[in-house]
């Protein structure tokens, strides 16, 4: 293991890394959301929409409101929707609207390598009724192969 003495590292270029590194792990994260809002038209039920409620939306989609909740508390950590805690209400603003409503959205394409992998299991569990059911709030559950990703259990916007 290399080691470096404490004078030889810029801090400034060491932050400025880092914080490229987190926010690239974090768009890999979410770009498996973006596939799941697309499959499942939540991103076109709230397109024009005023604020609508989780169990609004998932009554809307047919999908399972506790995992849609999830979805949505990521996206809105991501800043792809906006979220009232006050009234539990989120909002599709009108730019990200236009951006994941088209109908040549770059992750729609087949020849995307997220798309190709996507696990189409994934997009069961959003089925009312088919969601995992446990003790445990904290679920694993792999959308891409060998990628774990773990659905948001409280809110956190």
């Amino acid at each position: 293991m290399a080691t470096f003495a404490r004078s030889e590292i810029d801090e400034a270029k060491l932050n400025e890394f880092m914080g490229r590194a987190v926010s690239d792990m974090g768009a890999a994260m979410h770009a498996a959301l973006v596939v799941i809002g697309d499959k499942l038209g939540l991103y076109k039920a709230m397109a024009g929409e005023s604020w609508i409620s989780s169990a609004e939306l998932a009554a809307k989609t047919k999908t399972a409101e506790r995992y849609v909740r999830e979805w949505l508390n990521a996206n809105a950590a991501s800043g792809y929707v906006l979220y009232d805690p006050g009234a539990e209400r989120y909002q599709l603003p009108p730019e990200q609207a236009s951006a994941l409503t088209v109908q040549d959205l770059p992750a729609r394409s087949t020849s995307s390598p997220l798309v190709s992998r996507t696990n189409p299991r994934s997009r069961r569990l959003f089925e009312p009724g088919k969601e995992l059911v446990g003790t445990n709030t904290t679920l694993t559950y792999s959308l891409v192969p060998n990628v774990s990703f773990v659905p948001i259990t409280k809110t956190i916007c």
